[in-house]
């Protein structure tokens, strides 16, 4: 399951034993930082969007962009900080690539997409679709998983199949006055 790496971390999202962190949030990190500046000096020409920070290695990936509701891994740089060997992979091509999931984790805390990214990683948790997380890592199987569950993705949002049609209408939040709570 992710989850965040520390209590006190404000921005990454741990896997096992791998801390992956989108490149704006390099920034935020404390001794970590120098190791994804590192793998970054030995491999200048890699394009990458996430850092995937190992023990020993560093993996810059390349996603689609964070704008798309769960973007595919395009390419790997495998960086080893002690051997130097680098390997890299590239998915780009691949009918069926790996995808990202809860990427609102990766970011740091004032990125302005938290909460549309939040609000489809919530939608997701509500029906299920992080259940067996070992079995959604593809797109193929993440699709999968939404259309057993009777769900469309469009636009962001998480829909019933049967209502996929309707266009999801605007929430206008009413502010009342209730007794019991206090407005500030």
């Amino acid at each position: 399951m992710a989850k965040r790496a520390r209590a006190s971390d404000a921005v990454g999202k741990r896997v096992g034993g791998a801390l992956y962190i989108h490149r704006e949030a390099v920034g935020l990190l404390g001794g970590e930082r120098e190791r994804v500046a590192e793998a970054e000096a030995r491999v200048p020409s890699a394009e990458w969007s996430v850092a995937k920070i190992e023990r020993s290695t560093i993996s810059l990936l390349l996603y689609e962009s964070f704008d798309v509701d769960f973007p595919a891994l395009l390419r790997s740089t495998k960086v080893d900080l002690k051997s130097g060997a680098v390997a890299s992979t590239d998915y780009a091509g691949r009918a069926n690539p790996p995808i990202l999931h809860r990427k609102e984790l990766l970011l740091p805390p004032d990125d302005p997409r938290l909460p549309k990214f939040r609000a489809l990683t919530a939608a997701a948790e509500e029906h299920g679709l992080f259940d067996e997380t070992n079995k959604i890592g593809t797109r193929a199987a993440w699709n999968a998983r939404i259309e057993a569950a009777g769900l469309v993705l469009r636009n962001g949002r998480l829909l019933r199949a049967d209502e996929e049609h309707l266009e999801p209408l605007p929430i206008r939040l009413k502010r009342k006055h209730h007794p019991r709570i206090q407005q500030l």
